[in-house]
C-alpha cells in the first residue's frame, strides 16, 4: 500500500471562476470607492470616512474577531461534533439579522421632526427573528439527538 506524502498534494488549479468573481470583486472595490470620494459632501467632513475605516477596523480586531474566536472555542470544546453544525448555523444567522437591523435600531436617517419615517419597532422585529432562528436551531438538535440514539451502537457487545 503506498500513500504519497502530504507535500505532494497541492490544491487544483484556479478556475476561470474564480478569476471572474476576483475581478468583479475589484469593479465592486473601485465603485465603493468612487462613491466615497464622490459623496463626502454629503458628510460633516472627510475625516469622518477616516473615523470610519479605523474605527470599523479597530472594532472589528479588538472587539468583534475575540468574541466570535471566544465562541468558537467553546462550542469546540463543549458540543459534540454531531450538533455544532446547526448551532454555527444558529450563531451566524443571529449575526447576520443583528447586522441587517442595526440601521434600524440605532434609528439611523431618522429625522427628528417626522417621527413616521421608521415607525417599527425593530428591537422587538430582530427578538422574533432571532427567536425563530433558535427554534429551529432547538428542533434541529432535538432531531440529531433523537437519530443519534435510535442508531446501535457500534462496538457494544450484547449481553
Amino acid at each position: 500500500m503506498s500513500a504519497e506524502p502530504a507535500s505532494q498534494h497541492s490544491d487544483p488549479a484556479p478556475s476561470r471562476w474564480r478569476y471572474l468573481l476576483y475581478a468583479g470583486g475589484v469593479v465592486m472595490i473601485f465603485i465603493g470607492l468612487k462613491g466615497v470620494v464622490h459623496d463626502t459632501h454629503h458628510w460633516e467632513s472627510p475625516t469622518y470616512w477616516v473615523k470610519l475605516f479605523v474605527g470599523g477596523a479597530v472594532g472589528h480586531d479588538l472587539v468583534l474577531a475575540p468574541v466570535v474566536f471566544g465562541v468558537a472555542f467553546v462550542l469546540l470544546r463543549l458540543v459534540p461534533p454531531a450538533y455544532r453544525a446547526p448551532l454555527q448555523a444558529g450563531f451566524f444567522a443571529s449575526a447576520i439579522l443583528t447586522v441587517i437591523a442595526l440601521p434600524g435600531l440605532r434609528r439611523y436617517g431618522k429625522p427628528p421632526d417626522n417621527p413616521t419615517v421608521q415607525p417599527v419597532n425593530y428591537a422587538h422585529g430582530l427578538a422574533i427573528t432571532v427567536g425563530v432562528v433558535w427554534l429551529v436551531v432547538l428542533v434541529e438538535v432535538v432531531r440529531r439527538a433523537v437519530i443519534r440514539r435510535r442508531r446501535p451502537q457500534v462496538g457494544v457487545a450484547d449481553g
